[in-house]
């Protein structure tokens, strides 16, 4: 180890090889090499790798007030595998957040996606528990100009609000198994009992599309055959819903609820929170920004994933604050945000950043940093 208060480098910057001694793909690890990483390093447990003892190692020849950068694989951001080297540079450094997020063809013969760790000076004096996830970026986050602050802060100060119920979201939809082509029709048959049914391509924000196709509600299933359609009730019993292959929450309310597939999410709603307020939390600015600076799946260039376990993450507003503020309005608002009345939009999407806690600038910056995420020219 480095001795003294300032001994060390300003700055260790590096490529380290990536190879794992644990998985499918393991490198062959002598026991006695194994024996002694382990005893010399923090960082080699969980899911083992000589690149996470690069990371070590890059934090000890630093200096106290240096820097390290880092090019390592993506899932080091949130593997449950790789929370001992989380654990080790939050106590030893301050990690910058969102780390930048590359993909998988950002280097030429590299298919695994990547991400730069960058970490500097000392750690703040209340850090994020042991090994939690990094917030993982993505391209088009703003990485230059007089909003990248406001907007790394937004997302810094939306990572330390309270989060959903676990209960909240669900994912109830029909499952089609093997019987997709049997089960649902763009007609509904002459024989047998049918029912509408909703897909993905249904659900805008604030807005909901009548179904399209037709469920054989008693199709009866042959060898070999499974699918499962849950009583009408079970979808009836949700007054959001919410479309899965996005990049970003998109919720619409569940008007003449029936069936869905699995192609939808759902939500129960917030307790003692109208549907609305809910609506123009999910639907808002600063959710959509924090799900793609968080969420990898979210910047899949095919099928973008939006997951009830990412739902579940989302953080939560000062509903009182929400309610003070456009509560008696908000089922107008939402309505006409449903007709994509850009004043309306803009109205709830400001009022979510207030109730999140964020400035002016911070929602101006998360404004124009989603719509760099999205490829868009201006607010989302």
């Amino acid at each position: 180890m480095l001795n003294g208060a300032h001994s060390g480098f300003d700055a260790v910057i590096g490529n380290p090889p990536w190879a794992s001694f644990s998985g499918r793909q393991a490198v062959p690890l002598e026991p006695a090499l194994d024996k002694y990483w382990a005893e010399e390093f923090a960082v080699f447990s969980g899911w083992k790798t000589l690149h996470s003892l690069f990371v070590e190692q890059f934090a000890r020849l630093a200096s106290t007030d240096g820097s390290i950068g880092v090019l390592l694989p993506a899932p080091v951001a949130d593997l449950d595998g790789y929370a001992p080297v989380r654990s080790f540079i939050r106590a030893a450094k301050y990690v910058r957040e969102p780390l930048l997020y590359f993909g998988e063809e950002a280097f030429a013969g590299v298919v695994q996606p990547s991400c730069a760790l960058i970490a500097v000076g000392n750690p703040p004096p209340s850090g994020k528990p042991d090994g939690a996830p990094f917030i993982l970026g993505a391209s088009g986050l703003p990485t230059t100009g007089p909003n990248e602050s406001d907007f790394h802060r937004a997302i810094q100060q939306l990572n330390d609000r309270g989060r959903p119920p676990a209960d909240a979201f669900a994912d109830p939809g029909v499952h089609t198994g093997n019987c997709s082509k049997k089960i649902v029709l763009t007609q509904a048959g002459s024989v047998g009992e049918f029912a509408h049914v909703r897909e993905g391509r249904s659900v805008f924000a604030y807005r909901l599309e009548a179904p399209q196709k037709w469920l054989h509600i008693d199709y009866q299933a042959a060898d070999g055959e499974y699918f499962t359609i849950r009583d009408l009730s079970v979808y009836q019993g949700f007054p959001i819903l919410l479309r899965q292959t996005a990049k970003r929450p998109i919720a619409a309310a569940h008007d003449s609820p029936t069936h869905f597939r699995n192609s939808v999410l759902a939500c129960r709603g917030i307790s003692g929170v109208s549907t609305p307020l809910v609506l123009a939390w999910l639907n808002s600015t600063a959710v959509g920004a924090w799900h793609m600076t968080k969420v990898r799946e979210a910047n899949q260039g095919a099928f973008p994933q939006v997951k009830v376990r990412h739902l579940r993450d989302l953080p939560v507003p000062d509903w009182a604050v929400l309610a003070e503020s456009i509560g008696g309005q908000a089922p107008a608002l939402v309505r006409s945000a449903g007709d994509q009345d850009a004043t309306a939009i803009a109205t709830l999407d400001e009022a979510v950043s207030h109730a999140l806690g964020l400035s002016t600038a911070q929602h101006a910056a998360i404004v124009s940093g989603l719509a760099a995420m999205l490829g868009e020219t201006s607010g989302a």
